[in-house]
């Protein structure tokens, strides 16, 4: 098993709240080059796809995961789950 962790590319100082603080235009770029780097460091560990992606419902994380998907010509899937008080038994992960 391979499990891989990103943090979200550089987000705004300010915002209304935490959870809406947004990319930067460099946070942007940031993200779509991880993008190419994990597509990349991917087919050299000859791993085709990715089985489960969890993401933040935080607007920097989904914008994030936007831009990476870029990356892979919008072939991952986001399917919005809450998470949020489940204890680890309580999420079936694989």
């Amino acid at each position: 098993m391979n499990i891989f962790i990103m943090r979200h590319g550089e987000a705004e100082v300010m915002a209304n709240s935490d959870k809406a603080r947004r990319l930067t235009a460099y946070g942007i770029k940031q993200a779509f080059f991880q993008g190419e780097w994990l597509k990349q460091h991917l087919s050299t560990l000859v791993i085709n796809s990715l089985d489960r992606i969890l993401v933040s419902p935080y607007v920097r994380a989904q914008e994030t995961f936007h831009q990476v998907n870029q990356a892979f010509d919008l072939e991952l899937e986001n399917k919005f789950e809450i998470w949020e008080g489940l204890r680890l038994m309580a999420m079936r992960i694989p």
